[in-house]
């Protein structure tokens, strides 16, 4: 990170973001994403760079969407390198595309069988 600088985490991530990270590293929460940027905006020895965080659930379900607004925040911000971090397990299925979500029970981190999405035409 470039002195001075802030690591960016946009208005509409978790709220646990900012407690967890503030610790380790300076940051802020901004309006990014309606300034065309991604969802955390950081500076640093090879420039600016932005991650989008996306789960597979929004892939999967709306790949087209996702895919316009990535190109969206490539022509706002061209000279910011753009990541894109996908959360979760997926897995092929007969049919598709399965994803796996994490239980919220117990102390134990367990997946399960979620959602299937049909890929086909």
């Amino acid at each position: 990170m470039v002195s001075g600088e802030l690591f960016g985490i946009d208005v509409h991530e978790p709220a646990e973001a900012l407690p967890t990270l503030s610790p380790v590293i300076p940051c802020a929460v901004q309006p990014l994403n309606s300034e065309g940027y991604a969802d955390y905006l950081w500076a640093g020895v090879e420039g600016k760079q932005q991650v989008e965080r996306k789960t597979w659930y929004e892939i999967l379900g709306g790949l087209d969407s996702i895919e316009d607004q990535l190109r969206r925040q490539l022509q706002a911000h061209p000279s910011v390198r753009l990541i894109l971090i996908v959360e979760g397990v997926a897995v092929p299925s007969p049919t598709g595309t399965t994803v796996f979500k994490e239980t919220t029970k117990g102390k134990r981190r367990l997946f399960y069988a979620g959602k299937s999405y049909f890929l086909g035409p």
